[in-house]
């Protein structure tokens, strides 16, 4: 459980890559906080986490519906991802 006295929730921007791209439609959780230079935290369904570069992310995918994301909603939940605050990339600072 979230105890928001003591912990900052995970903000988590999803984004669907291109169907008829290299990675087919999926849909990926971008955690927009965790930053090493120029790459952001990601998680996708079929492989995990791993980084991602931020520009990338921004130019070559599109936001994903409500829709589109929750089956990799409900995964991030499943492992313990049960702080998430989804937001917009206009969120993002």
């Amino acid at each position: 459980m979230l105890n928001s006295a003591t912990h900052a929730r995970t903000r988590v921007l999803f984004r669907k890559w291109a169907d008829d791209g290299f990675l087919g439609g999926c849909v990926e959780a971008v955690f927009v906080d965790v930053r090493a230079g120029k790459s952001v935290q990601c998680y996708a369904q079929c492989c995990g986490h791993g980084p991602g570069l931020w520009e990338v992310m921004l130019s070559k995918t599109v936001p994903a519906t409500p829709e589109e994301y929750a089956d990799i909603l409900q995964e991030l939940r499943e492992i313990g991802y049960d702080d998430l605050e989804i937001i917009t990339e206009d969120d993002v600072s």
